[in-house]
């Protein structure tokens, strides 16, 4: 019948776009365009997805918690023995010794916005005369990503300055 409907120059329908979709995505969609239906016909608001939000943030660092200690202890395994260490050990190989007592209260001014939960991850560098004075770093990533900043750590910064 193809072959048939092809020599004939019939052209074959278009795919749907909800079979490219995949099935638990649909779902999703889905399910959200219930609840507000749902809320609308109700009468009320509820910002069902800020819910959604949180739970799936939690389960991202909850991953990459598991996914990074995972990592940790291959390279533990990999390296015992050796002199090699693992990237989230010590001070970056990268930077100078700083000055003590001025990067001790650096990290500890991190560290207490940290707490406050006024911080999730920073850098901070203070050169003087071509020398680091402070080379401090603490956080993590992101908010769904647990690796530690490091001194060496990278960000994407646009239009920061």
């Amino acid at each position: 019948r193809q072959a048939a409907a092809y020599q004939a120059g019939v052209k074959k329908p278009a795919k749907t776009p909800i079979g490219d979709i995949p099935g638990v995505l649909a779902f999703f969609f889905r399910t959200c365009m219930m609840l507000q239906g749902l809320c609308t016909t109700l009468g009320v608001s509820i910002p069902f997805l800020t819910p959604m939000a949180a739970a799936a943030k939690a389960t991202l660092l909850r991953n990459s918690r598991a996914r990074l200690a995972a990592c940790a202890s291959a390279v533990a395994v990999v390296t015992a023995g050796s002199a090699a260490s693992t990237h989230m050990e010590g001070p970056s190989p990268y930077s100078a010794q700083p000055t003590v007592t001025l990067h001790e209260r650096t990290i500890g001014l991190l560290r207490a916005l940290e707490l406050r939960g006024e911080l999730l991850a920073a850098q901070v560098c203070l050169m003087a005369s071509g020398s680091p004075v402070v080379d401090a770093a603490l956080g993590r990533m992101g908010p769904a990503d647990a690796r530690p900043v490091c001194t060496a750590s990278l960000f994407q910064c646009f239009e920061a300055g």
